[in-house]
């Protein structure tokens, strides 16, 4: 049974001054984020995220088709999360490709203000099964960091499944005197069966955010599936000329837990095990 990541893009949504009851004391809500986790369609755990000003404890209902529950949690330090378990979940219909609202209300004594909002259920397959950290060089250096010259590095990404793969990637610098640098966002991306891309140093530098000068450290790669990875890299002397190339298939790391999760055993055997 393969593990989905269900995600709902959220809008920050505050209650309205006119929708206070007069005499009763002002507050705000915002819902900042839902995040599910689904085997098959059937939802197995919900986490909601909010902020709130002025209010101690929040209930946060959940509806698809019926009433799923409603958890109630404190405000700490402005904001506030909960999550709903199986338990809680099979109360009601929620189900990937469904639409669910989310409620949220101020309990405190003399105070009013809610928010909600209403999605549908997006899932998508969760990345993280198999990683690859593919080594990068890239950008001129004067000897103090390598040897003179030009660096290029070039990773081909290779889908040798039969199915479409959503995958993610990232950079990760790597930073002289054992100083971590810094660690981009992730890109999304996707490859229908025996597609193939390309992540070069242009790229690289622009998610690394080295404006050009030289910079290294591993481009990052989370795939459900295994993929071919291929590094290339090249250099080029002070003549400009090319001077050396080296090519390297990056090794998969199997990611627990989700990689057990998320690989199906074949017909009648059972999924291999993370190493």
């Amino acid at each position: 049974m393969s593990i989905r990541l269900c995600v709902a893009a959220v809008a920050y949504l505050a209650v309205s001054a006119a929708a206070v009851p007069s005499g009763a004391q002002t507050c705000t809500l915002q819902i900042t984020g839902v995040q599910a986790i689904a085997e098959g369609d059937d939802l197995v755990r919900l986490v909601v995220t909010g902020t709130g000003s002025e209010c101690r404890r929040v209930a946060v209902g959940l509806t698809c088709v019926r009433q799923a529950g409603v958890l109630e949690t404190a405000v700490a330090s402005g904001s506030w999360r909960v999550e709903f378990q199986t338990a809680d979940l099979k109360q009601g219909t929620c189900d990937c490709g469904g639409r669910m609202a989310v409620d949220a209300k101020c309990l405190d004594e003399g105070r009013s203000c809610t928010a909600s909002t209403r999605r549908n259920i997006d899932c998508e397959a969760a990345p993280g099964a198999f990683e690859y950290a593919a080594k990068f060089v890239c950008g001129r250096a004067d000897g103090g960091l390598a040897a003179p010259g030009q660096y290029f590095t070039t990773v081909n990404v290779h889908n040798p499944a039969t199915d479409v793969v959503r995958l993610r990637t990232k950079v990760a610098v790597a930073m002289a005197g054992q100083r971590p640098g810094p660690v981009s966002p992730y890109v999304q991306g996707g490859l229908r069966p025996d597609e193939a891309f390309a992540v070069e140093c242009r790229e690289i530098t622009r998610l690394a955010g080295s404006g050009g000068a030289f910079v290294e450290g591993f481009l990052v790669i989370e795939s459900p599936a295994a993929l071919d990875v291929v590094a290339v890299y090249t250099g080029a002397g002070r003549d400009g000329i090319l001077s050396t190339l080296a090519i390297e298939r990056v090794p998969a790391r199997l990611i627990r837990p989700a990689a057990q999760a998320l690989l199906r055993p074949a017909e009648g055997g059972r999924a291999p095990e993370a190493r």
